[in-house]
């Protein structure tokens, strides 16, 4: 079924890369590669990309898998984020690592306690 939209020049919609890395669908995201996906695409305007998606459980196999077709851990939304803070709130170091040998960097970081949000540049 997922091939089909795909093979006639189908635009990707971000909905689509979503859902695939949603429920670790690798042979569909392949699939989204193979039609010119930006891997990095925020896939909405308050979301980062596929990889911020992942990089916050447990299994890192997604997040390797990604890292290894491109993905990188310093694609910013439109919020300033990206993948590697979230990482370093919620992920093993294991994850943290793999962001940072893939060119992963610290520009910025945000500290979210409960009561506030504090940027610090």
């Amino acid at each position: 079924m997922t091939e089909y939209p795909l093979t006639n020049n189908s635009p990707v919609t971000p909905e689509a890369a979503t859902a695939a890395t949603n429920t670790k669908d690798t042979r569909t995201l392949d699939l989204l590669l193979e039609n010119r996906w930006d891997i990095n695409e925020s896939l909405s305007p308050a979301t980062l990309s596929a990889l911020a998606l992942v990089v916050d459980e447990e299994d890192p196999s997604l997040t390797s898998w990604l890292l290894d077709r491109g993905a990188s851990p310093s694609t910013q939304c439109a919020l300033d984020l990206t993948p590697l803070p979230i990482a370093v709130q919620f992920s093993p170091l294991s994850i943290i690592q793999s962001l940072f040998d893939h060119g992963g960097e610290i520009k910025c970081y945000y500290i979210t306690p409960a009561d506030e949000t504090c940027r610090i540049n």
